[in-house]
């Protein structure tokens, strides 16, 4: 963890220490306005810590991976206003996610049990990313912003669980019902910009780190993107993760997949 978040950082001073500030005459006095809608196809890993029964120091991971497969609901979009080299950018997602599957899990303080388990899960989730951002270069080449600013996770899950065979004190089957919820808040930094190809093509990115109520979270973004004259069309691949203490519901969880958006300015 810590050598991830070294990593992203050094690339984070690297990006504001080897890039020009450039003067331009291309800012506009007024405020212009863009909103991104696009589609992402993210596939989850991680692990959800349940304590079952409560308050009885038993756990029970159950692997995301292996359960959040069926996508029931989303939104995802982005907003952004720009006034010289200043921005402002706000970003959600939501998602509605559930499953049922058979699978073997692990039980007891040092999960040394394997049982057999049916596992239906439902994961409702928001994420939004409000970030300020101040433009260092500008011009033929590369872009670059600095961006700082807040994002909040807030997620429900609840699960069902049926344990069958090898529990203690003889008991065969054990069905269960818990549910989790939970938001957290996190102060982030990071940079975005792009690279042009020609007047039309250009390779957008996107990397941010943050702190607070998680342990680390972290988010990359990067692909190709046109720029036609009712808008601009990109295709990128996005990783979002959440790290977090040993004691949280969630374990080391994160999106990742392609995202494909339309953006229009205004």
């Amino acid at each position: 963890m810590k050598t991830t978040k070294a990593g992203l950082c050094l690339v984070l001073a690297t990006l504001a220490c080897t890039t020009t500030v450039q003067a331009t005459d291309s800012y506009s006095d007024g405020w212009q306005h863009s909103l991104s809608l696009y589609g992402w196809l993210p596939s989850l890993d991680g692990t959800m810590k349940f304590e079952v029964p409560p308050g009885s120091g038993s756990s029970v991971g159950v692997d995301a991976s292996k359960i959040l497969d069926a996508l029931e609901g989303v939104f995802m979009g982005t907003y952004q206003a720009r006034q010289g080299q200043w921005s402002f950018i706000a970003d959600m997602i939501y998602l509605d996610l559930g499953d049922t599957k058979d699978s073997s899990i692990t039980l007891g303080p040092n999960q040394g049990i394997t049982v057999s388990s049916r596992v239906d899960l439902r994961f409702t989730g928001f994420t939004g990313t409000a970030l300020g951002g101040y433009r260092l270069s500008e011009g033929n080449g590369p872009s670059l912003d600095l961006l700082g600013g807040l994002r909040v996770f807030s997620y429900k899950a609840e699960t069902d669980l049926t344990l069958t065979a090898g529990l203690p004190g003889g008991i065969t089957t054990w069905p269960a019902s818990v549910s989790k919820s939970e938001t957290l808040l996190d102060a982030v930094i990071g940079a975005r910009g792009e690279i042009p190809i020609d007047s039309r093509w250009s390779v957008p990115y996107y990397i941010d780190l943050g702190t607070g109520d998680s342990d680390l979270t972290w988010q990359v973004m990067t692909g190709i993107e046109y720029r036609a004259d009712w808008g601009d069309l990109a295709l990128q691949y996005r990783h979002l993760a959440y790290d977090q203490a040993d004691n949280k519901f969630l374990q080391d969880f994160s999106f990742s997949g392609p995202q494909l958006g339309v953006k229009f300015h205004f």
